[in-house]
């Protein structure tokens, strides 16, 4: 059809990240780069402001569309995506972008297949933002702790039994 739009999807092999939309949004002959990004305890603290305080950044990245040596800008408005963590796979997540003084803002996110998506019109850096997960921290019974208590106690009542019966049996022994 004539109102068909052309699609392109650039994915980045190292963090797993992607971006995609209308072909006329790209800059001709333009990669996508990511970079893993180290986020500062202001970004943090900013994100526990707007979502509270159970909420952590759990992976950050610096994305770029790069055209030979040049870092460009999309044309339009792109999709993003951004793996989420295996162990967050049922979290709530959302993707934010975080400027240069660490303010930080929220997308409209969705998730598809373990990715994260976000519509943006620049490039800059932006974080996974989830819900923390608490260590399961359950009770255990110690079955062989218990099992060799048991043990002791039944051979400790056992030799009491015994000895008073001697007794007993022999009163003058």
């Amino acid at each position: 059809t004539e109102n068909a739009v052309s699609r392109k999807v650039l994915k980045e092999k190292n963090c797993q990240t992607l971006v995609s939309g209308p072909e006329e949004n790209f800059p001709k002959h333009v990669e996508l780069v990511t970079e893993k990004q180290e986020y500062a305890p202001e970004a943090q603290k900013n994100v526990q402001q707007i979502f509270g305080r159970e909420y952590a950044i759990l992976a950050s990245y610096d994305m770029k569309l790069v055209q030979g040596e040049e870092i460009v800008q999309p044309e339009g408005e792109v999709e993003i995506g951004i793996p989420i963590p295996a162990k967050y796979q049922n979290a709530a997540v959302t993707i934010v972008y975080i400027n240069e003084e660490n303010k930080v803002t929220k997308t409209d996110t969705w998730r598809e297949n373990g990715i994260a998506y976000a519509k943006v019109k620049h490039f800059s850096n932006y974080a996974l933002v989830g819900l923390k997960l608490e260590e399961k921290r359950s009770f255990t019974i110690p079955w062989l702790q218990l099992l060799g208590g048991t043990a002791l106690v039944v051979a400790l009542a056992g030799t009491i039994y015994l000895a008073r019966k001697k007794r007993k049996d022999y009163p003058n022994e």
